[in-house]
């Protein structure tokens, strides 16, 4: 990223030239971050109680040599992380996993919580820990990625809470 302060400008000449000259960096970047994305299936098994309630779920994979990174934080799939990588197979216009050919060090844990200010607190507290959040189109459910160097601290914290139930989909610590 590219600052500028007015004290740098002179006149409306140089003015120009320092927002053309923005504007192509900010292409570049964009140009040097370009990879293609694909949504990766995962196809979900129930278990005895109906759950999950989908038969499928769908990750963005960005392109990395033959395979794809996953961009997403799972919500039911188990043993896949952010950042793993995984090769596919194509079926029609489809992409479905086929296998996880690198693990990355990230964990996934799946938080259920009916409390929104308890998922509030929680959920600031977590990512001020260097994690990422998402939530679930499901009211109660958030996946959350836990780097390696704070999985303890995150499980701890969740322990403390009564209100909220966890489980660990995908071990890396």
């Amino acid at each position: 990223m590219v600052k500028f302060f007015a004290e740098d400008v002179i006149d409306k000449n140089q003015i120009k030239i320092i927002l053309i000259t923005k504007r192509k960096i900010e292409m570049a970047e964009k140009e040097t971050h370009h990879t293609k994305k694909i949504k990766i299936i995962f196809p979900l098994e129930k278990d005895e109680y109906g759950y999950p309630p989908f038969s499928e779920e769908s990750m963005w994979g960005g392109e990395h040599q033959e395979n794809y990174i996953i961009e997403n934080i799972p919500f039911f799939v188990y043993n896949i992380s952010l950042q793993d990588i995984v090769s596919i197979k194509k079926t029609g216009s489809r992409f479905f996993f086929d296998k996880l050919i690198h693990k990355s060090t990230n964990s996934t844990i799946r938080i259920y919580c009916k409390d929104p200010i308890l998922v509030s607190q929680i959920r600031k507290k977590i990512i001020d820990m260097g994690c990422k959040w998402e939530f679930s189109n499901l009211k109660s459910l958030s996946a959350v990625n836990v780097p390696l160097d704070v999985c303890n601290d995150v499980i701890s914290l969740l322990n403390k809470e009564d209100s909220l139930s966890y489980e660990i989909s995908c071990k890396r610590f």
